[in-house]
């Protein structure tokens, strides 16, 4: 109750935090929730958070009705494909576009440059995915990667001279995509809860 009182304000003085504060408190107080249900969550509880900002910023005449009206109309559709996505990806394609699109808010809200963001994300992903993912591929024990089937010594390398060499990326979304569902598998099968 205490980051829906918190998010609430912070959401009615400043309209940031029905996505990036309330996700992130989230992140940190229930990390075994997968992302999909971290987003999901976020959004049902979102819904009220905003309309009732929304409706107080009516009230006092905060808003400009041709503007709303056009993002309304954009941003529908969007949500739909959106959440169809994020209801069907990995959590290893969902968690790091939640990071890259919290990065580029925060950055943004420091007024930053929409030249030098740009270059700053683009650094972001050609550099610090594959370095998430490098790290993220040394935490698993090797019989993990026995059962799962991949050669670690394979992943590691290819995440680590990928970002060395500003191509990671790819290695780093496949990885994420393809072989971190196996190693959870794997170790969920190794390591069965009590």
């Amino acid at each position: 109750m205490l980051v829906g009182v918190i998010g609430g304000l912070v959401v009615g003085m400043t309209s940031v935090g029905s996505g990036s504060l309330i996700i992130v408190s989230l992140m940190l107080m229930y990390p075994a929730i997968t992302a999909s249900e971290l987003v999901g969550t976020d959004l049902v509880q979102g819904v009220p958070l905003v309309a009732s900002a929304a409706l107080a910023h009516i009230l006092f005449g905060n808003f400009q009705l041709g503007l709303t009206l056009s993002l309304i109309l954009g941003s529908v559709p969007g949500v739909y494909l959106g959440a169809r996505f994020s209801s069907r990806a990995p959590d290893g394609l969902v968690r790091p576009a939640l990071v890259l699109v919290l990065l580029a808010s925060g950055l943004k809200l420091v007024d930053m440059s929409t030249p030098l963001l740009g270059w700053t994300l683009l650094l972001v992903v050609l550099v610090g995915l594959p370095i998430w993912g490098l790290v993220d591929a040394l935490q698993w024990r090797k019989e993990h990667w026995e059962r799962a089937g991949r050669s670690r010594r394979t992943w590691i390398r290819l995440q680590a001279v990928g970002a060395v060499c500003l191509v990671g990326t790819a290695a780093t979304i496949a990885y994420f995509a393809r072989t971190r569902p196996r190693l959870v598998a794997a170790a969920v099968l190794s390591d069965p809860a009590p």
